[in-house]
């Protein structure tokens, strides 16, 4: 996301570098968030990081039909935090968990 944000948003609402900016601070306040997360349970964690994707990235579609930069710009930021927060930070964790030693092994070496 961060890679075509610039493009994105110069055509939605012209100001796709000052997005990116936002983008990029979003994922530094998720990193920094997830890190005060640690103690609690990483399944719930990651389920309510989860939802906000989904509020995130509907938002972000619902921004881009109504032409509203702003709204977009919002929700991509929600989408960013709950991403450092679940997928981005807990995602190789959670795999180790749930899956057995040898699927992961193929999983991860391919």
């Amino acid at each position: 996301m961060v890679f075509f944000s610039t493009q994105i948003f110069d055509d939605i609402s012209g100001n796709g570098s000052t997005i990116t900016l936002l983008i990029s601070l979003s994922n530094v306040v998720g990193a920094v968030i997830s890190i005060f997360l640690t103690g609690l349970s990483r399944i719930k964690t990651f389920s309510a990081a989860l939802l906000f994707h989904a509020i995130g990235i509907f938002g972000v579609a619902a921004g881009i039909w109504l032409n509203s930069g702003i709204l977009a710009a919002i929700m991509v930021c929600i989408f960013t935090v709950a991403f450092a927060i679940g997928n981005g930070s807990m995602l190789f964790i959670y795999c180790g968990e749930i899956l057995p030693s040898a699927a992961m092994g193929l999983g991860f070496a391919s």
